[in-house]
């Protein structure tokens, strides 16, 4: 018997299973693929290597990727799971943060997916540590045999997630409690937070624990399944199993730890990649997956794969090392559809089955391939080389059918428009992962891979100006092939929670050694001896005050001053700009790596071609630049054999050179592009959805620099924010996720700053601050920035940008929120429209006037900061989106948008009852005296428009529960917008119909100086107005929801620096029942759509305030260690 020479990956995608074998004695590359079993996912493996032929005798090593575990989220086919915490705190995973996916932010009929654990489920024992991991209350054994005994046999449960609060700094009690449930019941799974992750953020580890604990026991059944599988075929060799991010472990490793496996076949194509990019010399590298419904995307930046340390499955976090890959929901089966005349391509997919429309399988709803097929860019004849044929006929009519001829287009057009509106988001996505970490898209090489990722990556490289596409040997199972590169790889991280000036050295080389002796011991027992395994450390920094954060990798020599430079270097990098703030250590890391065997990986030669364009043998990337490109001779599924990779009418030529391990191909013309894609007026509706994809991309772009670079909680966590994009003409074009409320504002306050300083006193660079409460539409401590944008050629005035967000001091009468103020002079320094920069430059005396009038001067003038950045961002992409389709072209598109935005939610109006509906209601108090205030409204749907009338109202209050008119117009806006086109992006056109009437002087019409801190008013008046319209169509409606945003504040002096600290919460409550389902619980009200913070937060501003958790929210005035909490909401100021 020949010794084992044979390496053996397989990669099982949601409709093919890839199977890529190496010979490590001729370096011979073999590939195969075989349909998924979802059923019994291990036959679709065995399946694959039985079309592959190997004898396993002969492998000497098997890794295999697969996305059981996701998958097993996604169907909720895991185990029946519970939970063991603290007492009190039960309901964390359960609560979560309280938030709504980004495109259900206007849907108040929106429903999570069911809870991966039933509350009955969950059970809290007695026993605490304090945010020092100091025992506050000792472990009680009879309550952890009593919770114990509650799940296993009255619940049935059969796997649970033990996750105690501050744990991560002593695993004590999560082990004792393990060690009392396994003796009790020995055969149930037990998955402890602290034997998963070891970092502070008690939802995040706590989500980790419990999907750990909910995937394991199926995925122990597979692996033990497809080992019994393997063996019985011959197999003797190692097992290994792909690493989210990257790397691989042995299989014993992995059914201890599977959720380390959920991204592990998107993992080995980055794997391959950053392999691809050492061998070809290109430091940088953007890796562009393109399957049959997602593409993925992901940065080699430096020769290596950008990681983050936090994944999500779902809603839920998950708290491991996973490549940091962007995901859209648009692949080659992602349906083209038509919206009102626009354009739209997925996220609905054809799927495996029927899959589209060429298949001939029964699909009748075209997509982009059959756009492709269309197009010339899919031979139809040699379709997986020729061993499946494809219908271009019925691609081409079930085009024409549902696009061209609705839109009076040709078929060639239609289906270039379907290409173009998938390459418009599929731009937005990869510009994010660049932009956001400091670089320009310009400078990488794109590796296309996939099943279609070859097809369009030379379009998408047009498109943003990268100047290379490297395809590998057959890309369609580029993900296993990366597999063969991968070394075996452990990761551990500890929370720190200290300054660097402050931290003791000595003690952070301890900690080192002891984890990197973790990592040692961890490799050791899958195989990999002391000798062989290569550390790796790095630390996890951020300014102190800030909540993300910058990994920095470090040496043996821990010096402070080098680390704060290598982290500043990063930093400005990133964002444009350092600070003088300390720098504070979250968490130390620690990397374990070694090959498991020297590493033979296929050489870059040429290739064969084997029947049915299997390829077999060794291949080089192919390159395609612009003008000129080429391919290997190894033709796969997505090659076209006719090279028609650009637009209809593209012509190119162009030769092979074999004698070149890299090969180049001719110079040939220009791709011939239709007027329309070149900045002609033509605005067919895939023109319209391209240009509107840019402009919410943009958006979303400012929204990612805001979130990163704040200093406030409130700001990057519960997203208390708004940031818009208009026109010269003050008209909304798009908008990024945000507070639902402020988004609506930020119009009328933009018009009206902009009539303050007046146009002719704006000029390019310049930025206005307006906080003014009358004109912002909201509370003085709401700050808007605003900036114009100017064309550099001519100085023309093109458009204006808005990005309004909560500081949490302004020198008002209370740090923190004031609940009793009666005139608007006591809620903080007022800026009616006053400029922070000016022409580009820093306006001193206004910082130093912010910075002097804030008990909290270096959180709020981060958040300045944070702002003009994302001011920035928007600025610098709304020019480049100008020069790409041309003024004209983008003004077109927009008043395009604009039309249908008012068409749309007219006609969604004239479907709904007509007539004219009342609701009273009342609020308890002001927060100043004891009656009852008024509340009436009046929604009249009629002729086309949507009024809301306040007549009826009491006057404005003594205390600070007013609103500016401007805040009850966008609580007006939000409803409409719910009512008509909650799934839509926003623009002006949106809200058009919306008429609403308040008189001055009442409580929705402030005028100065009523007092309007409190805008709590604003949240239940959305209550009123739907009960309004209950009356006339109680079946479209959800019931009322709780009606409120209970909320505190903790405020206080920071027992480590002296300063003060304020962190404020709104806590969900949760959304009213439809016709079709239950109520949501525990859900920021419809009108905010924001996030809350979990308990361990508070131990960010203040330490002392995390031991109480947030069990002090009932309690009207709570002491907290040096803070002092008390409860902000509602309207009496309780």
């Amino acid at each position: 018997m020949p010794e084992p020479h044979i390496r053996l990956a397989v990669d099982i995608g949601g409709t093919f299973v890839d199977a890529m074998e190496l010979d490590t004695r001729t370096n011979r590359v073999r590939f195969r693929k075989a349909s998924t079993t979802p059923a019994r996912p291990a036959d679709g493996v065995l399946n694959a290597i039985a079309e592959l032929g190997t004898d396993l005798s002969t492998v000497e090593l098997f890794i295999h990727g697969t996305t059981l575990g996701l998958n097993a989220v996604l169907e909720r086919r895991g185990g029946a799971t519970g939970i063991v915490t603290n007492e009190g705190f039960r309901d964390i995973f359960l609560l979560g943060r309280g938030n709504v996916p980004a495109d259900h932010m206007y849907d108040f009929t929106y429903q999570r997916p069911e809870s991966l654990v039933k509350r009955r489920y969950t059970a809290g024992v007695v026993g605490r540590l304090d945010h020092k991991g100091r025992v506050v209350e000792e472990l009680d054994p009879d309550s952890v045999r009593a919770a114990a005994r509650t799940l296993v046999e009255e619940q049935g449960v059969r796997s649970i997630a033990i996750c105690f609060l501050h744990s991560f700094l002593d695993p004590t009690h999560e082990r004792e409690a393990a060690r009392i449930i396994h003796e009790a019941y020995p055969d149930v799974s037990l998955s402890l937070s602290t034997d998963i992750v070891r970092e502070y953020r008690e939802y995040e580890r706590t989500s980790t624990t419990v999907l750990e604990a909910y995937i394991r026991p199926i995925f122990e059944r597979y692996v033990d399944e497809l080992e019994s599988g393997l063996a019985g075929r011959g197999f003797a060799g190692r097992f290994l199993i792909m690493r989210s991010g990257g790397g691989s472990m042995t299989s014993t490793v992995a059914k201890t730890s599977p959720t380390h496996t959920v991204l592990s076949g998107p993992a080995g194509g980055i794997v391959g990649a950053a392999y691809l990019a050492e061998s070809l010399g290109r430091d940088n590298m953007l890796t562009f997956d393109i399957g049959g419904t997602s593409l993925d995307a992901c940065v080699i930046e430096r020769g290596g794969a950008v990681a983050a340390y936090e994944a999500q499955l779902e809603h839920f976090p998950l708290l491991i090392p996973a490549y940091d890959i962007r995901t859209i929901g648009a692949g080659g089966g992602s349906i083209a559809w038509l919206d009102r005349g626009l354009l739209k391509v997925g996220p609905r997919s054809a799927g495996a089955d029927p899959g589209p429309v060429c298949y001939g399988r029964g699909g009748t709803e075209p997509t982009v391939t059959d756009a492709a097929v269309v197009l010339g860019y899919i031979d139809p004849d040699r379709f997986l080389g020729g061993g499946m044929g494809l219908q271009a006929g019925a691609a081409r009519a079930a085009l024409t059918r549902a696009v061209a001829e609705p839109l009076g287009l040709t078929a060639e057009a239609a289906a270039a428009g379907v290409v173009d509106v998938l390459l418009a988001r599929t731009v937005g996505a990869v510009r994010q992962i660049t932009v956001e970490r400091g670089h320009d898209p310009r400078v990488f090489s794109l590796l296309a891979f996939g099943g279609a990722g070859p097809l369009l990556a030379p379009l998408l490289a047009r498109e943003m100006g990268i100047r290379e596409v490297v395809v590998p040997f057959a890309p369609s199972g580029f993900s296993a092939w990366g597999m063969l590169c991968a070394d075996i790889v452990d990761d551990f991280a500890r929370t720190v929670m200290a300054t660097l000036d402050d931290a003791d050295l000595d003690e952070l080389e301890t900690l080192y050694k002891a984890v990197e002796a973790d990592a040692v011991a961890s490799l050791t027992d899958q195989g990999v001896s002391p000798a062989d395994t290569v550390l790796e450390r790095q630390l996890e920094l951020r300014y102190l005050g800030q909540e993300h954060s910058l990994m920095v990798t470090v040496g043996r020599d821990l010096r402070p001053d080098a680390i704060r430079t290598a982290f500043e270097e990063l930093h400005h990098a990133r964002y444009g700009h350092t600070m003088g703030n300390r720098l504070q250590i979250l968490n130390l890391r620690v990397r374990g790596s070694a090959a498991p065997t020297a590493r033979r990986s296929p050489s870059l030669r040429a290739a064969t071609a084997t029947r049915a364009g299997r390829c077999s043998g060794t291949a080089p990337p192919t390159t395609w630049r612009p003008a000129r490109w080429s391919r290997s001779p190894c033709t796969t599924a997505t090659a076209s054999p006719r090279r028609h990779l650009h637009r209809p009418g593209a012509r190119g030529r162009g030769h092979l050179d074999h004698r070149r391990p890299q090969w180049t191909a001719g110079r040939g013309r220009s791709p011939r592009v239709p007027a329309r894609h070149v900045g002609g007026l033509m605005m067919d509706g895939a023109t319209v959805e391209v240009v509107r994809s840019y402009l919410v991309s943009a958006a979303e772009e400012m929204r990612a620099t805001l979130i990163r670079t704040s200093f406030n909680p409130v700001i990057y966590e519960v997203h208390d924010f708004g940031m818009s994009m208009y026109d010269a003409d003050l008209r909304l074009v798009a908008e990024a996720t945000g507070l639902t409320f402020f988004l609506g504002a930020n119009d009328f306050s933009l018009r009206k700053g902009v009539e303050y300083v007046g146009r002719d006193n704006l000029h390019p660079g310049d930025v206005v601050l307006l906080n003014y409460p009358y004109w912002n539409a909201a509370h003085a401590s709401d700050a808007t920035l605003f900036a114009p944008v100017f064309w550099p050629a001519d100085g023309t005035l093109v458009g204006f940008l808005c990005v309004r967000a909560h500081w949490m001091d302004l020198g008002a009468k209370d740090p923190g929120y004031v609940l009793d103020s009666t005139d608007m002079h006591q809620e903080g320094l007022i800026f009616p429209g006053t400029k922070v920069v000016s022409r580009g430059e820093p306006v001193h005396e206004i910082h130093e006037l912010i910075r002097f009038n804030s008990r909290m001067p270096a959180e709020v003038l981060g958040d300045l900061h944070a702002q003009i950045a994302a001011l920035r961002t928007g600025e610098r992409r709304l020019l480049e989106i100008l020069e790409k389709f041309g003024r004209d072209t983008v003004a077109a598109a927009v008043q395009r948008m604009i039309d249908d935005g008012a068409a749309r939610s007219r006609a969604a109006l004239d479907a709904l009852p007509q007539g004219s509906w009342t609701a009273v209601d009342w609020l308890d108090d002001d927060g100043i005296g004891t009656e009852p205030v008024r509340m009436q409204a009046t929604v009249t749907i009629a002729d086309g428009e949507f009024t809301v009338d306040f007549a009826g109202s009491s006057p404005a209050t003594a205390g600070p529960i007013n609103m500016p008119f401007g805040a009850t117009e966008a609580i007006c806006k939000v409803v409409l917008k719910s009512l008509t086109s909650p799934d839509q992006p926003s623009n002006e056109g949106t809200v058009a119909p919306l008429r609403v009437k308040a008189e001055p002087g009442t409580l929705f019409h402030a005028v100065y100086p009523q007092p309007t801190y409190t805008l709590w008013t604003g949240i239940v008046a959305v209550e009123l107005i739907l009960k309004a319209l209950a009356r006339g169509m109680p079946d479209r409606l959800p019931a009322s929801s709780g009606g409120d945003v209970p909320g505190f504040m903790m405020v206080g002096t920071h027992p480590d620096t002296g300063q003060l600290f304020a962190v404020s919460n709104n806590d969900p409550v949760g959304w009213g029942a439809t016709v079709a389902h239950d109520g949501m619980n525990a859900a920021t009200h419809v009108s905010g759509s924001t996030g809350r913070m979990t308990p361990s937060r508070c131990s960010k501003p203040g330490p002392a305030c995390s031991s109480s958790g947030w069990r002090c929210v009932s309690t009207p005035v709570v002491r907290v260690g040096s803070g002092v909490v008390w409860g902000c909401g509602g309207t009496s100021g309780s």
